[in-house]
């Protein structure tokens, strides 16, 4: 039976599905399927869409729980990028406008 989130890790989980959100929208349209999550149960990596992965996200955040393990033989790993990827992506993005200022258009 799963058991409710603390008030910590549900901000976590929310934080998480904050942050593939963006990650989707910046990365999905260049290609990127999904995440690689690397599973606590299985010890194997699992390449959920972005689609399956906000749905655990939110399954996690509301009940606790997972609601689905993705199929890990079934996927091709490519098309798929770390957490850690993302954030730099992001924190690469947000540094040159940072130094060089936002892109405007006349």
């Amino acid at each position: 039976m799963p058991v409710p989130l603390t008030p910590d890790e549900r901000k976590a989980v929310e934080t998480d599905l904050a942050d593939v959100r963006v990650y989707e929208a910046l990365l999905a349209p260049l290609g990127v399927k999904g995440l690689v999550v690397m599973c606590d149960d299985c010890r194997h990596d699992h390449y959920p869409t972005w689609h399956e992965l906000l749905g655990n996200l939110e399954s996690l955040r509301d009940t606790g729980d997972v609601a689905h393990h993705p199929e890990n033989a079934t996927r091709d790993p490519h098309g798929y990028a770390s957490w850690d990827w993302c954030r730099g992506y992001l924190a690469g993005l947000t540094r040159d406008v940072e130094r060089w200022g936002p892109t405007t258009e006349s």
